[in-house]
């Protein structure tokens, strides 16, 4: 989410990166699309993986829409949706030419 969810002026992907290689280097394994629950539990992590702890990142859940008409229409989309679209197009660089 902090890559694609956070447009690229509030929160450089370059620092992004360097914060998620320093935790990495401090020895942190960073273990993604992990359903606890299903494919591991805590327990098993603990103790069947000898992980010392665990920290579970449950992100940014779904959406929330709120049964309006037009709200399925083209060019609608949720807060997420958008802001991924935004980051994954790059429509932050025509802001920052209008914005410098």
């Amino acid at each position: 989410m902090l890559i694609y969810g956070i447009p690229e002026f509030r929160l450089p992907k370059v620092i992004v990166e360097k914060e998620v290689d320093y935790i990495r280097k401090l020895g942190v394994e960073l273990v993604v699309n992990a359903v606890i629950g299903k494919l591991y539990t805590i327990d098993e992590l603990l103790t069947a993986y000898h992980y010392d702890a665990c920290f579970i990142a449950t992100g940014a859940g779904l959406p929330l829409f709120l049964g309006i008409p037009g709200e399925n229409l083209n060019g609608i989309y949720s807060a997420n949706e958008f802001l991924t679209r935004a980051n994954l197009m790059k429509s932050y660089l025509s802001l920052s030419m209008i914005h410098p």
